[in-house]
């Protein structure tokens, strides 16, 4: 499968692990976006020709404050830009020139929750289980939200910090799953060499 996250270049540790409802630079989620590379987006009369991620709520560049606010309408938040422009008054593209004033380039107002550096300082990563090892980032069930801190991990599985009974259930089916296929693959190995071996003693 393809591991999609948001991090500095160089980094060794994702700022955001992306979903297929995360939401890119043009508006759109991942899932608008070209399933085979995951880069064109796909919603009608769109120019973006790659997926950025973008925070799509205050939490995620910090400001958890924000909800305390009587005013506060989370479908109407948007990451801006220093010129006070949101990142959808933006081009999708190169430097993301704002449509609204002279602004040349998108420059966030705020900086990642993770690693307080600016959006721009980011990139969106499309990996590999083997191009992540390399790296030696997170694969599999320790690509899970926050894995790295148990009690904030178990409240994204369920909601609530309940133990780990959820996660443990998780890993097993994906160890399961694991073997699963490992067998798979020897069978078919045993299969090809039984197959060799009759038709080299028919010929």
């Amino acid at each position: 499968g393809v591991y999609v996250s948001w991090r500095c270049p160089n980094q060794k540790w994702d700022c955001q692990r992306v979903a297929s409802f995360s939401k890119c630079f043009c508006g759109h989620s991942l899932q608008q976006h070209d399933s085979g590379s995951r880069t064109l987006c796909k919603y009608p009369n769109c120019s973006c020709k790659h997926f950025a991620w973008v925070p799509s709520n205050p939490e995620e560049v910090g400001e958890f404050w924000l909800r305390r606010r009587k005013d506060f309408k989370e479908n109407q938040w948007r990451a801006k830009c220093k010129c006070k422009h949101s990142h959808e008054e933006h081009d999708a593209n190169g430097n993301h020139k704002c449509t609204k004033c002279s602004c040349p380039c998108f420059q966030s107002n705020f900086l990642c929750a993770a690693c307080d550096r600016r959006w721009e300082e980011h990139e969106t990563f499309f990996e590999n289980v083997s191009e992540r090892r390399e790296n030696g980032l997170a694969t599999g069930i320790y690509f899970l939200p926050f894995s790295e801190i148990p009690s904030l991990r178990n409240m994204v599985l369920t909601g609530k910090d309940d133990g780990d009974v959820s996660y443990i259930k998780l890993q097993s089916k994906l160890n399961a799953l694991t073997a699963t296929a490992a067998d798979s693959k020897k069978v078919n190995a045993a299969t090809k060499n039984t197959s060799l071996s009759t038709t080299m003693m028919t010929s």
